[in-house]
């Protein structure tokens, strides 16, 4: 097996990953992932996208995928195994995290970019994710792992250009729980 290999083999392998990732935060609704779901109607676009830049967090948890992988260096070479980290890394910490961060905040891309039809297909999978369908399109950089894995769900011709405070999606109930609301005798 040759460095490229392992390297872009860990690299797909970190594309599933952030699918899975995904899927086991809205399960099992892990508090830090429901916060970025609920800032997302409260928060302009730009805030939104830095707040969900947290290289500790990756950083922590790529060290344990690293001690989980230690094994495999057993049955290949230390520097493979260390290839296959390195692209499930790449993936998860620099691609998911700058595609994650441009889908909420691309004002500064080229209007071209920004109007082209792959990239609203695109950026409308996230945000139909947020909007309507918390329970599907869990891809961000990889929507069609969503239809291969019976999850997708597809994107409205538009959305608002930044979500209105006042608003929560629509079935969001299960991911999203609603404030509790006042007692008011009735």
């Amino acid at each position: 097996m040759n460095a490229a290999a392992c390297f872009l083999g860990g690299w797909a392998a970190g594309v599933l990953l952030e699918y899975l990732l995904h899927w086991i935060m809205h399960r099992r609704s892990l508090g830090f992932h429901l916060h970025h779901h609920r800032e997302f109607f409260h928060l302009p676009p730009k805030r939104v996208a830095l707040n969900t830049l947290d290289p500790r967090l990756d950083l922590v948890f790529f060290a344990g995928v690293l001690a989980a992988l230690a094994p495999l260096m057993f049955v290949w070479t230390w520097w493979l195994v260390v290839l296959f980290w390195a692209g499930m890394l790449w993936h998860v910490v620099l691609v998911y995290e700058a595609c994650h961060a441009l889908m909420h905040h691309d004002a500064w891309l080229p209007a071209f970019w920004r109007e082209s039809r792959g990239y609203r297909w695109w950026k409308g999978c996230h945000f139909e994710h947020h909007f309507h369908a918390p329970a599907g399109n869990y891809s961000v950089t990889c929507p069609w792992l969503d239809w291969i894995f019976g999850t997708y769900v597809r994107p409205r011709a538009a959305y608002p250009p930044r979500p209105h405070p006042q608003r929560k999606p629509a079935g969001d109930a299960d991911t999203v729980p609603d404030e509790p609301a006042a007692a008011n005798g009735a």
